[in-house]
């Protein structure tokens, strides 16, 4: 063979995945940042509190003319947040400073477990600033709202907990349809886009990070036996496990409704919960199984799109 000639298997390989230029990525300045930062609404946005926060998220939406998170633990924690301090969440192509609280669209990278939502929390007098991981968030609600004085509301709150994330994980990872929508779940910017090779790349690699969220694969080893989780014996587990809970959340749906009608805060806390799962599987996973527990309750998920109204 000429010394000058490729290889066959060199060619081969190049055939298959061909060069490509792509544009600069320019590094981020505090203009980028603003462009995924989008403000709360406070009744005085001038009067300076002690603390301000950023939520910081996998992605955003626009749902009614408001800007919300993409995730269903992001979401309650925005309307809980909300409750809590007196504000409205950001509004669609708005892009004034309504108040020093903001949500942020982030890469999970971000977080020191590669799992969002964190909330960055900074003391206003003193400027410390202080992240708090996901599970401080879910530690926090139960202890600052007084969880531990009630029992059955503790008890509901982490079932809810339970199935906001571990529904939301094994319908991104099982539902073919969801995959689908990985784009819009984590707001990939547009150079992603712009290359199916990257688009592939990207969906790969959340795809081996998803099951690490809340613990999944800790907690359930013998479905990730093999180093592809994704092999055909680990799928197949996964589909098991992910009906069964389907069909666990399908029996105790109606009962939660119920639960969360109330209208003392614990109560409120846990229907933010349910309404988020339910919202974000309406706008982003509709042609699911989960939806078609969800969609039938009408009734439910108009109560779920006046909270966003309401906030």
């Amino acid at each position: 063979m000429n010394r000058f000639q490729v290889p066959q298997w060199v060619k081969s390989v190049f055939d298959t995945f061909p060069l490509t230029t792509y544009e600069a990525t320019p590094l981020g300045d505090q203009s980028d940042i603003e462009k995924r930062r989008f403000y709360f609404i406070s009744d005085n946005p001038q009067k300076p509190p002690d603390h301000t926060f950023i939520l910081g998220v996998d992605g955003v939406i626009g749902v009614n003319q408001k800007i919300i998170p993409s995730t269903p633990v992001a979401l309650a924690h925005s309307l809980i947040l909300c409750y809590k301090n007196g504000l409205k969440l950001p509004r669609e192509n708005s892009n004034q400073k309504t108040s020093p609280h903001s949500i942020l669209s982030l890469s999970y990278l971000a977080a020191s477990n590669n799992e969002l939502p964190i909330i960055i929390e900074t003391n206003e007098r003193t400027q410390v600033r202080n992240i708090i991981p996901k599970k401080g968030l879910l530690t926090s609600i139960v202890t600052n709202n007084n969880f531990e004085a009630d029992i059955k509301a503790k008890l509901i709150n982490n079932m809810v907990d339970s199935y906001i994330q571990d529904l939301w994980i094994l319908a991104l990872i099982c539902e073919p349809k969801a995959r689908a929508e990985y784009e819009r779940i984590f707001n990939w910017n547009s150079g992603a886009r712009k290359s199916e090779n990257m688009t592939f790349l990207h969906t790969l690699t959340v795809q081996g990070e998803i099951p690490e969220w809340n613990d999944f694969r800790t907690r359930n080893p013998n479905l990730f036996s093999s180093k592809t989780w994704n092999a055909l014996a680990n799928q197949e587990a996964l589909q098991n496990v992910y009906e069964d809970k389907l069909k666990q959340f399908d029996q105790e749906f109606s009962l939660l409704i119920e639960y969360a009608t109330g209208q003392d805060p614990l109560t409120k806390i846990i229907r933010f919960k349910l309404a988020a799962l339910a919202i974000l599987t309406t706008e982003l996973l509709p042609d699911t199984h989960l939806a078609n527990i969800l969609q039938p309750n009408q009734d439910f998920l108009a109560q779920c799109y006046t909270i966003i109204d309401e906030y």
